[in-house]
């Protein structure tokens, strides 16, 4: 039953199971945000007289 609510959440065909786990985030993953480049600025954009930010 369970499994069942899961896959429905999930989007899945009737009768489909699904699992869920849980994840901790400890060794071997690390926090690689620091090494990464800022994220490019938005620019807005113009869809014929919409502005979409």
């Amino acid at each position: 039953m369970q499994n069942e609510f899961r896959a429905g959440q999930c989007n899945g065909a009737p009768g489909a199971l699904a699992e869920a786990f849980r994840f901790e985030p400890v060794f071997p993953f690390a926090d690689i945000r620091a090494l990464l480049p800022p994220a490019p600025a938005i620019r807005p954009v113009t869809v014929s007289t919409i502005t979409v930010r």
